[in-house]
């Protein structure tokens, strides 16, 4: 069988250098840029409804632990959201390439949350190219003028 090999804009990240976990998309590929930055757009709105079920729990006649023990429910179901939200941009086992076992919503020594640690480090490859692409709509239009 003969193989048919083309360009398909698509970029190789290693995560965290893992060359084992490779993350790859095209970013200018519409679908996924439309569901990365639509997906910012969510993330904010399930965060705020997040956070005032997290300050009801507080106000509860709860012990500390059993507020801790809501509190993490709370975390686990962001977790859960972010998972499904990055499969659906990316495809199916995408959270699993990148996450591994960790829980996205768990704080780091940055004070950001592991899942927008990945948004920051994932936003200037799609703001990249889509700079070149402009530049290079610009450049056909300014070709093609009648």
């Amino acid at each position: 069988m003969k193989n048919l090999e083309f360009d398909t804009g698509m970029i190789e990240l290693a995560i965290q250098g893992d060359q084992e976990r490779v993350l790859r998309f095209n970013p200018e590929d519409g679908k996924i840029v439309d569901g990365f930055l639509g997906l910012i757009g969510k993330i904010n709105i399930r965060l705020k409804e997040l956070s005032k079920e997290e300050e009801k729990i507080i106000q509860l006649d709860l012990s500390e632990l059993e507020k801790v023990r809501e509190k993490n429910k709370i975390n686990l179901e962001i977790d859960a959201f972010f998972r499904s939200e990055l499969d659906l941009i990316f495809g199916a086992g995408t959270s699993n390439l990148v996450f591994e076992n960790l829980c996205t919503s768990a704080i780091t020594a940055n004070g950001e949350c592991i899942f927008s640690n990945f948004i920051y480090a994932t936003l200037p490859y799609f703001e990249k190219e889509m700079k070149a692409r402009n530049k290079k709509i610009a450049q056909i239009i300014k070709e093609n003028r009648l």
